[in-house]
């Protein structure tokens, strides 16, 4: 029997992805222009695999699949050559993150299964029980069971759709494993503890409220993280000095609400390991009234082309930077923002607040979308480790789009806006004292009068005063604005638009 065919690496794959689209020029499928676009960007993903930068490498060919998605979406290129050119480079992607503990690069091994409405077995569990009434636990309000795993298996063996686990105030030295659907209530995140971790690898819905997660281990308190996507709500819920995640979602539905997050502790291997909130690969977000604070490597982080967020009346405070990246930061995108979205995600947000973080507190890159309004970003400061200095812009944006309204950038250690080969437009704001108030690099598809058109006037700068140093605007390449009978150009818009916040 012959072996099976190697895997291409994902090298031969890039090479690959390049006789492909010359091969649609020569058809006639692409321009000039459409051509010169995606092989620059092919260009620019093969020098990062060239010189081992390879999170970059996976940035820039995820770039360039949105690209040539969007022009088998609107007709330019046939789906035929469409599938295999986008086949072409998912698995280019896959190759480069099948090396790394990396997001995004995970394919379902098969088809997954439609879910159906469930009936949940409901358990009582009760950490300082004692049967004073005879007979074994049975997981009933006269005798619970003492342990979560104990009713967790009797789910099982039930053979339960699903099951409720009801806590009664206590502390619970475990971690739980889903194995079915599954719902955790505590009596109040004041009564109930459970020093362990939440993990559901296989994609099941799970549903926690009213408790407290403390010293969660390593991947996290909170971990969702199977091949097809699952319902997750969190309400009312506590997580404090977790390691690596304090949630982690991979694809489906995450709500949340009135959760805090604190002092998720920052590990060396893998620049996100810190965070407090990490939705990743298609997850549809709806999150409101979070604390996020104290963080090793930011508050919340949305990453992938599919992910959809949409996050209100929250606090994103003292956040600090994942500072084992420091040598790293600007090739691998950053060491964990306030709030950051990447990787062509899309991010609302309003009547948010970021306040005294480090780093950076809004960061949007590598051809992510966000609309931030009614909110303040404040304070934040420069992340520093030994000789390295890094960051300290209250807002950035780099290789991405952005849409501000009615926002206040107050007081950052460096930058309050700072903005790189990127589009953005402010409807109004308030820019005060920095020693940059904003720092705007024009790139070929955005002209910097489109910049200082479309973000710089609307916003108003308030306090600078040049003898102390304080620049309110440094532009590159320089633009004399225009005074009198000027064109009206055309402003980027991230509709504020939250299709998928109702259920």
């Amino acid at each position: 029997m012959n072996p099976p065919p190697a895997t291409p690496a994902p090298h031969q794959l890039i090479a690959a992805l390049g006789n492909q689209i010359d091969l649609l020029a020569k058809n006639q499928q692409l321009n000039k222009g459409q051509h010169r676009s995606l092989s620059t960007k092919l260009n620019r993903a093969r020098a990062s695999l060239r010189n081992g930068k390879a999170e970059a490498t996976i940035t820039r060919l995820e770039i360039f699949s949105k690209e040539a998605e969007s022009l088998v979406a609107n007709g330019v290129i046939d789906d035929k050559s469409g599938t295999t050119l986008l086949n072409t480079a998912a698995g280019a992607i896959a190759g480069i993150g099948a090396t790394l503990k990396l997001p995004g690069v995970q394919t379902p091994p098969q088809p997954c299964v439609e879910k159906t409405p469930c009936t949940f077995l409901v358990l009582h569990v009760d950490a300082s029980a004692r049967n004073l009434l005879g007979g074994k636990p049975d997981g009933s309000t006269a005798r619970p069971y003492r342990r979560i795993s104990d009713a967790l298996a009797r789910a099982a063996g039930d053979k339960a759709c699903g099951g409720e686990i009801a806590l009664a105030a206590g502390r619970y030295t475990e971690s739980i494993v889903l194995t079915r659907a599954t719902r955790i209530i505590g009596a109040g995140s004041g009564a109930t503890f459970i020093a362990g971790s939440i993990l559901d690898r296989d994609s099941h819905d799970l549903s926690v409220s009213a408790l407290h997660l403390v010293r969660s281990p390593d991947p996290g308190a909170i971990v969702v993280d199977g091949a097809c996507p699952s319902s997750t709500e969190i309400t009312d819920v506590k997580i404090s000095t977790a390691t690596r995640n304090g949630i982690f979602q991979r694809g489906g539905s995450f709500r949340a609400s009135r959760v805090t997050v604190a002092n998720t502790q920052a590990l060396a291997d893998e620049r996100h390991a810190g965070g407090g909130i990490r939705l990743v690969d298609g997850v549809q977000g709806v999150l409101g009234r979070l604390f996020l604070h104290d963080n090793g490597s930011g508050g919340l982080s949305v990453e992938g082309f599919r992910t959809r967020v949409y996050v209100s009346q929250s606090t994103v405070n003292d956040n600090n930077a994942n500072l084992f990246f420091m040598s790293v930061a600007n090739e691998v995108g950053g060491l964990g923002a306030a709030i950051e979205a990447e990787r062509g995600a899309l991010l609302l947000a309003e009547f948010t607040n970021l306040r005294n973080n480090n780093f950076v507190g809004l960061l949007v890159s590598s051809g992510a979308q966000a609309h931030y309004r009614y909110g303040t970003i404040g304070g934040t400061t420069i992340a520093r480790a030994g000789f390295d200095v890094l960051g300290g812009f209250n807002a950035s944006i780099s290789v991405a789009t952005a849409e501000f309204d009615s926002i206040s950038l107050k007081e950052a250690e460096f930058v309050g806006l700072g903005l790189r080969d990127s589009a953005a437009t402010s409807s109004g704001g308030l820019v005060t004292p920095s020693p940059i108030g904003m720092s705007l690099q024009a790139g070929a598809d955005y002209t910097g009068a489109q910049l200082l058109q479309c973000l710089v006037h609307p916003m108003e700068f308030i306090g600078f005063d040049a003898d102390r140093g304080e620049l309110p605007l440094v532009m590159s390449p320089a633009v004399l604005p225009c005074l009198d009978g000027c064109p009206v150009l055309p402003c980027v818009s991230v509709p504020f638009d939250c299709s998928w916040c109702v259920r």
